[in-house]
């Protein structure tokens, strides 16, 4: 994109717009200091800086979904978010999912199950069943180089001891954060699989964290705590002093 005849600008206002709805989403929502806990970790830093494509149409859709009251921005943000980056499709299915749920079912353990369901078999249509689905799609990200495996399992215990505990909270908690439950289901599932799977929980990291801070007290606390020691590993990593990472 070239604004004035420096792409760099116009890349630069993208930056500040995800930053700036993840922004409209949190700090209404939970206090300020514990929300640049969660949008300061490197990966998220990543998306808004240079990894844009994903993080500006997943922001679209959080800012349709969640901010916009007018129909119109929020249909049309919904339709232009795949244009921009082609993994919005799995963010929208999983909110259609989560939205059919609520409206069907009352329990608790059912939700789960269709959700976990839903975003499992997201994550295995883009890595074991990409082949397929790339004899429909024309994508780059589809082809069979692109799922080379690599995903690291230390990266990944945060995000399922933070699966372990929301799936064993409350109803009320489980209907209110099933859409994120949704979104670290397909995480998990194409982690083994593909090393930038971390963007799918990079770039929904304000649903994440609000998730996390409607928790009961003590688990928040604890979670809180676990992400705390996430945070400082992975600034250590991105440092470069040592390799924290791979290959666990």
């Amino acid at each position: 994109t070239s604004v004035f005849g420096n792409p760099e600008i116009g890349l630069r206002i993208i930056s500040f717009l995800i930053l700036l709805i993840w922004g409209i989403f949190l700090f209404k929502r939970m206090p300020l200091i514990w929300a640049l806990l969660f949008l300061i970790n490197p990966l998220s830093i990543d998306i808004s800086m240079s990894i844009i494509r994903n993080g500006f149409a997943w922001s679209l859709i959080l800012y349709a979904r969640y901010v916009a009251s007018n129909k119109l921005i929020k249909y049309s943000f919904y339709l232009i978010s795949p244009f921009i980056h082609v993994s919005s499709l799995g963010m929208i299915f999983l909110m259609i999912v989560d939205e059919t749920i609520k409206r069907t079912t009352n329990s608790k353990k059912l939700a789960i199950i269709l959700m976990g369901f839903a975003g499992i078999s997201l994550g295995i249509m883009l890595t074991i069943g990409s082949q397929i689905l790339s004899s429909f799609l024309s994508d780059g990200r589809l082809s069979s180089d692109y799922v080379r495996g690599g995903g690291s399992v230390l990266q990944a215990l945060f995000f399922i001891i933070l699966l372990g505990v929301q799936i064993s909270s409350s109803k009320d908690y489980v209907y209110n954060n099933l859409f994120t439950i949704g979104l670290l289901f397909w995480y998990l599932t194409m982690n083994p699989f593909i090393p930038w799977s971390y963007r799918l929980w990079s770039a929904s990291i304000p649903l994440i964290a609000y998730s996390i801070w409607k928790m009961p007290l003590k688990s928040r606390q604890f979670i809180l705590f676990l992400w705390f020691g996430n945070l400082i590993l992975w600034y250590l990593y991105w440092s470069k002093l040592f390799d924290i990472w791979y290959p666990l």
